[in-house]
């Protein structure tokens, strides 16, 4: 946390803080994004395509091993995703 100097009264005022407690004037709020797209797509795909298997698999696909390889296929996108999320945000 460091101080920075307002634009508008001079005053120093925090780096978190959200506006200046002398004049009211906003800072422009920062975002980080940790997790990378590659994680999201994978969690994204990952739990649809579970459900998937799954579903074929209740509704009378338990003579294949199509459903099987979906949820396989699915569980393990899903989980690799949140190991890679916790591994690469420390």
């Amino acid at each position: 946390m460091a101080l920075i100097v307002c634009p508008d009264c001079r005053k120093s005022v925090s780096s978190v803080a959200p506006s200046c407690p002398c004049c009211g004037r906003t800072f422009k709020a920062t975002t980080i994004e940790l997790t990378e797209k590659r994680w999201k797509v994978m969690k994204l795909f990952g739990g649809p395509l579970f459900c998937l298997g799954f579903l074929v698999l209740v509704c009378g696909g338990a003579a294949t091993v199509f459903p099987y390889l979906l949820m396989l296929a699915g569980g393990s996108m899903a989980m690799v995703a949140r190991i890679g999320t916790w591994w690469c945000n420390e």
